[in-house]
């Protein structure tokens, strides 16, 4: 009889607060596709950042304009003691923390001198250009940290 009466009540809050689950449920869908929309605009906007810190910071000096300039093919366009930054191998042996070392602080004995956090967005640059150079290579597997 208690349960009976329990699943009674339960049934008429259900009834009665109906629209407002419904409204829940619709913002909760809404607000799941506007974050979703969000993300990709967020990941656009990361993909661009990170090509500008390259052009502006990486392509022009030493490694190369782009991954088809960078490539072992056109070894001629990049500086001698500069490694092609979207070779897979390269890319699959340094974790994102071993790239944003490089980034602070150089390569001893190469012309690589670290960028420190002269960038202006900081680590935040960093990981945008490391994310960069990870898809834009379009290894096979990658090696994140």
């Amino acid at each position: 009889m208690l349960r009976t009466l329990l699943l009674c009540n339960l049934l008429i809050m259900l009834v009665r607060w109906s629209p407002e689950i419904l409204a829940y449920l619709t913002l909760k869908e809404k607000t799941h596709h506007l974050l979703k929309d969000q993300h990709k605009r967020l990941k656009i906007y990361f993909m661009a950042r990170g090509a500008a810190l390259y052009a502006g910071s990486c392509s022009e000096f030493c490694h190369g304009a782009s991954p088809t300039q960078a490539g072992a093919g056109t070894a001629a366009l990049r500086a001698p003691d500069a490694p092609d930054l979207f070779d897979c191998v390269w890319l699959q042996s340094q974790s994102d923390r071993q790239i944003e070392e490089i980034i602070v602080n150089g390569v001893e004995g190469s012309r690589m001198l670290g960028y420190g956090d002269n960038f202006p967005e900081g680590s935040r640059d960093h990981a945008r250009l490391i994310a960069y150079l990870r898809n834009t290579a379009a290894c096979e597997t990658q090696q994140m940290e």
